[in-house]
Order: structure tokens, then sequence, then C-alpha cells
């Protein structure tokens, strides 16, 4: 194990992108634009637990994020991904490695972002005022499809096994795109627990919901339904997945509390489709404060003409 041990850093959010969006041609859905921002630089080491250090490096840490009718693939074989950098006195450091190889993914307001970091085994001169990171990421992306809502008695124990939609490119996550053949694949849902409480005069639901496939499948989320198809506020209490690409188990545990008696529950896969890839190019000055921009000195041009 060991601890990190920051050296220094810039912190604020530097956008190089004007934001994530989605479209389409001709009815289909195209690949979204991927936006990047950097958050952090410094020189950074790690530090152990014996007490020995690592040696110095030069970091950076970024966030990429795209509208969330989108997601980031994972697992990606992108892997490691390397970018040029020339510090301001025209030095070369080492190229700076990226590792997308897991793409863990976070959401917020209807934009789902992960956060990278960049490492340089070289450092920058002394007295250097910033570092020129210039190339492309290739980031791995995958359009959210939606499967048809499964009713489960609200038990501990109920189970359905549902055939599992297909990834193919063109799947839309409609009844119809299902997998249809005589060994289509399986997987089963079920409630691995559940419970109820009364807080503050509110009967509020605790249940535990899982999926257990033996076949590549990528669950972005349970989503739960009442008796009438409406979308239920969830709140997480934890997720988790074990297993292998092969053979997966999904587990979320969630909480909600109705707002009418229920006897069953709705239960939705949002899952990811056929992996896109998008390049992202970079071509950023990154000093200790942050990115360093030319768009002042634009502005003074422009009002001295």
């Amino acid at each position: 194990m060991k601890m990190m041990q920051s050296i220094g850093h810039g912190a604020g959010i530097f956008l190089l992108f004007s934001g994530a969006a989605f479209s389409s041609e001709g009815g289909k859905d195209v690949p979204a634009e991927v936006g990047v921002s950097f958050t952090q630089v410094g020189l950074e080491r790690d530090m152990w637990f014996d007490g020995e250090k690592s040696p110095l490096e030069w970091r950076c840490r970024a966030v990429l994020f795209i509208h969330d009718r989108w997601g980031f693939w994972n697992p990606s074989n992108t892997e490691w991904q390397f970018m040029e950098a020339v510090d301001s006195t025209g030095r070369e450091l080492s190229p700076v490695r990226f590792d997308l190889g897991r793409m863990d993914q976070s959401r917020d307001r209807g934009i789902s972002y992960m956060e990278i970091e960049g490492f340089a085994p070289s450092l920058p001169s002394p007295g250097a005022e910033w570092v020129r990171l210039k190339g492309l990421l290739r980031v791995p992306e995958a359009l959210i499809l939606e499967s048809p809502v499964y009713a489960l008695p609200l038990r501990k124990g109920a189970s359905v096994l549902i055939p599992l939609p297909g990834n193919e490119k063109g799947n839309t996550g409609k009844l119809e795109d299902v997998v249809a053949s005589d060994d289509r694949p399986m997987g089963m849902l079920y409630f691995k627990d559940f419970t109820w409480t009364r807080k503050d005069g509110k009967k509020t639901f605790s249940v535990t919901v899982c999926l257990d496939v033996d076949t590549p499948f990528y669950l972005d989320e349970f989503q739960l339904l009442d008796e009438k198809g409406k979308l239920l506020s969830a709140g997480m209490d934890s997720y988790s997945s074990s297993g292998n690409d092969n053979s997966i188990i999904w587990e979320t545990a969630l909480e909600f509390s109705p707002t009418t008696e229920m006897e069953s529950l709705g239960i939705r896969l949002r899952y990811q489709g056929e992996p896109e890839h998008v390049s992202v190019p970079v071509d950023v000055k990154l000093g200790m404060g942050g990115e360093i921009r030319k768009e002042p000195e634009k502005r003074k041009e422009r009002r001295n003409g």
C-alpha cells in the first residue's frame, strides 16, 4: 500500500472544449463529443508505509466528460496512452503516460465524467514556467441502452430469469432488440435482500438488486419503477460487481419511499451498447497555477485594432 505525497499543485477546472453533446444522423446516434478539463498539475512522489519514497514525478490530472446518454466503456482495452511534453525552456520531458485501462465514472446533472492522471518520470527544467502537452487521447464510449421493465414481487429471494439484451450495433434497447435465438443469453435478476422501516412517518424500503450473468454484458445501472411504470427516486447505498468478463454478478443496494402501497417492483436495466472510440485532441500549456491561455492577448489585440 502507498500514500500520495503532494509536492505542489494548481487547483481549478480548465476547460478545453465547450462541452459534451450527442447527435444523430438519419435517426442513428453517432459517437458523442468528449470534453476534457485539467484540474491539477504539479510535482508529486509516492510514499510507502515502510518510509521509502518513490522518485519525484511531474503529474497532471484531468476530467473527461460526456452527455450521460453515453458512458465511458469499461473495461477498456486502450490502456496506456502517451502525449508529448515540452517545458517553457524547450526541454522535452519523457512522454506523459495516461492510464485509460479502467474507466470508473460518475454522473451529475446530465453529465457522465471520469478522472484520469498523467505521469512523466522526467522533471521540467528548474525555473520552467509551464509544460505544454500535445497529442491525442483515444477514449472508448458507448451509448446507454435500456431493457424492458421486469416486475418482481416485493420479497426477499424473488427472482426472474430474463433474456439479456444484445449489445450489437444499432441496438436501441427495445424489446425487439433482445437477442432472439434458441440459445439466447439469459441472466438471473433477483432481490438478494429486502427490508422496510418507518422513517419520519414514511415507509422506507431497502432492496438489494442483483443480476447474475454468464455472458459478456455491461450493466450501467438498475432503475426502479412503481406498478404504474413511474420511475422511482431511489438513493444508492452501495454498488459492486464481481467475476470476470464472462461471468459477472452486479449488486446494488437501493432505498426508496413509495407514495402508495406496492406489491411488486419494476426493474429496468440500463446497459452499455457497442463501444466506439473518439479521438480527443489536446494542446495545452499547464503552469503550476493551471492552464495558460492566449485569449486575453487576443482580446487586447482586438481593442488596439
